[in-house]
C-alpha cells in the first residue's frame, strides 16, 4: 500500500467520523454594547 492510499483512507476515516458527530450549532456574536437586567439571555430566564 503506498503513501497516498494510506492518507486517502485516513481522510475517509476522518471524513465518516465528523459526519458521525455532526450536531446542530447556532453562532454567538460578543458585542461590547451594555445590557440591562431586563434584557433576553441565551439560555436564561425571560422577563
Amino acid at each position: 500500500m503506498t503513501n497516498s492510499e494510506k492518507i486517502q483512507i485516513c481522510r475517509e476515516i476522518v471524513e465518516q467520523i465528523q459526519a458521525e458527530s455532526r450536531r446542530p450549532m447556532c453562532r454567538l456574536r460578543l458585542t461590547r454594547e451594555s445590557f440591562s437586567i431586563a434584557d433576553s439571555h441565551l439560555g436564561g430566564a425571560a422577563g
